[in-house]
């Protein structure tokens, strides 16, 4: 699918100075000349697979601004009907500045402006500090490579967003210099809170914090989970020369999904989620079936912590750990905030409308940060009743930025859609599972891969089966669908995986006979019940670091790839097979034989699990050892191995118990290896 930006008749501007119902949208008649209605990018949307939604250049998404469809509802689902689950959502922004609180806001109306900021403050707009857009299939038919089109206006705008690429304002390229296209439409655009003019919704505060946003969306065409997400990350930098302290970052959202008076919602503190849902099966626009819908947070910001290590921009942070969803707020149209401090509150996870106080679960009794944090498919915790039109907001924090700080932030927009409403909200939560461990298979190795990646870049051909003997043929399940392969190694010569091995890559690219520390890849693939827990990108290493004397190679993974058609649709499955280096002498090592000098933790087996789980490590020598559990917050909750351990492959089991012998809730843990200097973090999930 093509997404093509296309020009209003006419733009409508918005301003309100507090909440406004969604039937009404207002227009805002004095805009500074700096920044005139027409240079607001009300226009262009992620279309990329089964969700349509509106991003801007003013911290919304999901609203459609200017009614380009004829409505303010800004993302449709499925993509090709008048269908809509989310009427408004965008980025909220709290903290404070010498004691001061400020709040900025996308809601109805916007506290931002379109560009990056200089000097402390904000820049008068220009054209540029637009939304781009760019194309996987324009990049591959080789139209982003030929002269500038000599019509139409739609081809040359797709030509001027590629060439026109503002790598200067901070826009992601890829490793020749290039815009980096990800997925199958990339989105960027960049915008800031400096601005004191567009202060003017009464939720906000007359002053913004300084914050620099940089925006990326990007969404797969592809089956399944991936085709009905659509992926945001967002760079917040602190760019107002003042600190900010005990600052939240919140993602709002008025979902309106299908009719607008019967939502419920809810938040999975799990799985770092919060969702909406429809009352019964009976929507009156969706019908019998109407999906869920939901924020899925992937990476939140750093805060420090010791012991602890955080990603953060594609590399693990010692010292620091990523914040979970810290809370989960719901009012409803009536209860909007009416200023910065209650709009604070709300962020909190806080009672804005009673002078903020803390917030019971009525269930357990006690205070929580987390509303309607139950299950409504089994109707168990606490669930939301008395559906209404509903607002909610997910946030993080409290944190600090100095003058220049960075935080880098990862979510998601997802839709499930079952037979029923209730089947919807598991179908939702089964994406959100999906979707975190590609973004954690993908996302956290060096490379950065694109997450979605699924074409054929190396010809069957070029692959064979080896016969070695100790090897087992596993096909691919009919509805597996890879997430990634890259082979950067060209000759063939391979080992396979039986189910439950597995399999890491090593070269020795120095020809020493050592597997050193720095020539490990960043791969792990685990054989799960007859497919492949996840495909990896193999050994990045040169071809010209590497010598005739790299003979000694570890030749232990295996990856599946969907071979797809024209059009990008699955047809076949190929299994590429790690190469070796040259043909000279080079080593397989059997299952659990140990690569000397190598420290190492794998993927738990199997994971997802429910009740036990196994994690298999290795030690490169002999010595003290500790392997723990952590919970999402971070608290270490199980010590599994805390001794003395000779070098080579060992194991340990987790049987679902903390230290106290009490079985632990379904939910997203941690497991942790320390030895010689040896840390590493993976994640895993329970599920009973």
């Amino acid at each position: 699918m093509r997404c093509l930006r296309l020009c209003l008749l006419f733009v409508m501007c918005f301003s309100v100075t507090a909440a406004m119902p969604p039937e009404q949208v207002e227009t805002r008649p004095g805009l500074p000349n700096s920044l005139a209605p027409t240079d607001i990018d009300f226009q262009t949307y992620i279309d990329a697979n089964q969700i349509l939604m509106f991003v801007t250049n003013q911290g919304s998404f999901a609203y459609d601004n200017g009614a380009m469809f004829g409505k303010a509802d800004g993302l449709y689902y499925p993509n090709g009907t008048n269908l809509t689950a989310i009427y408004a959502a965008g980025l909220w922004l709290g903290g404070k500045i010498g004691g001061d609180l400020r709040v900025s806001l996308a809601e109805y109306s916007h506290t931002y402006v379109p560009g990056p900021m200089a000097g402390c403050t904000f820049q008068d707009d220009r054209d540029e500090f637009k939304v781009y857009k760019i194309f996987r299939d324009l990049q591959e038919s080789g139209f982003y490579d030929d002269p500038r089109p000599a019509c139409c206006d739609q081809e040359q705008e797709q030509w001027d967003d590629y060439h026109n690429w503002p790598v200067i304002d901070g826009a992601p390229v890829d490793g020749a210099g290039d815009p980096l296209i990800i997925g199958d439409q990339t989105l960027w655009c960049v915008f800031n809170d400096a601005a004191p003019w567009v202060h003017v919704n009464s939720a906000g505060s007359s002053e913004g914090l300084g914050v620099e946003v940089q925006h990326t969306a990007f969404a797969c065409d592809l089956p399944g989970p991936l085709g009905n997400t659509v992926f945001m990350k967002y760079i917040l930098i602190n760019k107002g020369c003042e600190d900010i302290e005990n600052m939240y970052m919140s993602f709002w959202a008025d979902p309106d999904l299908g009719a607008v008076d019967d939502d419920f919602v809810g938040s999975d503190t799990t799985l770092n989620l919060g969702y909406c849902y429809n009352a019964t099966s009976g929507d009156g626009n969706y019908g019998d079936d109407p999906p869920a819908v939901g924020f899925d947070v992937l990476q939140g910001p750093i805060v420090p912590a010791p012991g602890h290590t955080a990603l953060y921009l594609g590399e693990w942070q010692p010292g620091f750990r990523n914040l979970p969803m810290t809370t989960f707020i719901k009012y409803i149209n009536g209860t909007d905030p009416d200023n910065a401090q209650e709009t604070y509150w709300y962020m909190q996870g806080l009672d804005a409308k009673n002078s903020g106080a803390e917030v019971t679960n009525p269930i357990t009794g006690e205070v929580t940060s987390y509303m309607f944090d139950g299950d409504p498919t089994t109707g168990a915790g606490w669930l939301d009743s008395n559906p209404s039109d509903r607002r909610y907001m997910l946030s993080f924090g409290p944190f600090d930025m100095e003058p220049e700080d960075t935080q880098e932030v990862w979510m998601a927009v997802i839709v499930g859609q079952g037979g029923d409403h209730l089947s919807s909200v598991s179908e939702l939560k089964g994406t959100s599972v999906a979707i975190q461990r590609i973004f954690e298979d993908q996302y956290q190795i060096p490379e950065r891969l694109p997450i979605c990646e699924a074409r054929v870049t190396t010809q069957p051909t070029a692959l064979h089966r080896p016969s070695l003997d100790k090897t087992a043929w596993i096909p691919p399940e009919p509805d597996f669908i890879p997430y990634s392969l890259q082979i950067n190694l060209t000759y063939s010569e391979s080992a396979e995986l039986a189910i439950g091995d597995s399999a890491r890559v090593y070269v020795d690219a120095d020809g020493n006979g050592f597997i050193d520390q720095d020539e490990q890849c960043p791969a792990a693939v685990t054989a799960i019940g007859g497919t492949f827990a996840r495909n990896v990108t193999v050994c990045a290493i040169p071809e010209e670091e590497l010598t005739q004397n790299s003979t000694r190679v570890a030749i232990y993974a295996i990856a599946s790839k969907t071979i797809v058609d024209d059009n990008r649709k699955p047809v076949d499955y190929l299994h590429a097979y790690v190469p070796a280096l040259y043909e000279g002498e080079w080593h397989n090592l059997a299952a659990g034989e140990q690569v000397p000098g190598v420290y190492y933790l794998e993927v738990n087996y199997p994971n997802p699990f429910n009740a036990t789980t196994r994690i298999s490590y290795a030690l490169a020598e002999t010595g003290p050892v500790t392997l723990t559990v952590h919970d999402i917050l971070g608290r270490q909750i199980r010590t599994l191995v805390d001794e003395l351990k000779p070098a080579g492959r060992h194991e340990a089991i987790w049987d679902s118990a903390d230290m106290h012998g009490n079985a632990v809730a379904s939910g997203i843990y941690f497991y942790k290896l320390a030895a010689g200097g040896f840390v590493e973090m993976k994640k895993m999930v329970l599920m009973k």
